[in-house]
């Protein structure tokens, strides 16, 4: 079985390996240093041109063995993409690669080295390669969330700048261009406000006016209640001859 030690100093950044590895390959890794609790979000990626052709853990039941200060695990790098990289290339060609030992959890433990690998002649019958399409690269999603953000902002900013109001540095749009206003300009808005303030201070005089009427008959009321009389019936002729005075002096 092909072995492949990898000892990171975390603080450094830097990783030094140990071993010769070929695609295809299923690989026992060993990584030196590490503790149990780091352990259980470590990732070891193999790295072409900005593009992860394999990692570990990938598929379902892909834990790490941790003894002592180390932890091992059975990588596999046959992958379709590792595979693609080697397509009609000498069988003694080599890629450079970018291993990268990190942990997820936490952005502070990662570090990074060079390595070679190797070709691996494909022969009729051998296990075929299994497809990284599911795994997302962290990388390749950071990037397609950034340009949605920037575009996003962008429609933002174009947004802000064709509706610019009074006293903006951009392109402005009169009111009256805008969609969905209803028919009326500001100007006839304007004078339809006016005329309703106009018509409540007259309302509200008629009222005044009309308050003091009736202040007035109770008064004629009141009056004609003190006055003596000897029947009804002259009472009620003297409030109806105050009232018609009342009336005839509006």
């Amino acid at each position: 079985m092909t072995t492949l030690t990898l000892t990171p100093n975390f603080t450094a950044k830097t990783l030094v390996s140990a071993g010769k590895v070929s695609v295809g390959e299923k690989v026992d890794v060993t990584v030196i240093g590490v503790t149990e609790a780091q352990t259980v979000n470590l990732r070891v990626r193999f790295r072409v041109d900005g593009v992860t052709v394999a990692v570990y853990p990938f598929a379902e039941g892909d834990v790490w063995d941790h003894s002592g200060s180390n932890a091992t695990a059975n990588m596999d790098l046959n992958t379709d993409l590792f595979r693609a990289l080697y397509e009609g290339s000498d069988d003694r060609a080599k890629i450079m690669c970018l291993i990268v030992v990190d942990n997820p959890g936490d952005q502070n433990l990662y570090s990074s080295a060079q390595l070679q690998v190797g070709n691996w002649p494909s022969e009729e019958g051998l296990e075929l390669p299994y497809s990284l399409s599911t795994y997302q690269d962290d990388i390749a999603f950071l990037k397609a969330t950034v340009a949605e953000i920037e575009q996003g902002i962008a429609d933002t900013d174009q947004f802000i700048l064709t509706h610019a109001h009074s006293g903006g540095t951009s392109q402005q749009i009169a009111h009256g261009n805008l969609l969905g206003i209803g028919t009326n300009s500001h100007a006839q808005i304007d004078a339809a406000l006016l005329s309703v303030v106009q018509s409540l201070g007259t309302v509200s005089g008629e009222a005044t006016g009309i308050r003091n009427d009736l202040d007035d008959i109770k008064a004629v009321c009141e009056t004609a209640k003190a006055m003596p009389v000897s029947t009804a019936r002259e009472r009620e002729a003297r409030v109806a001859f105050l009232i018609q005075g009342l009336i005839d002096s509006l």
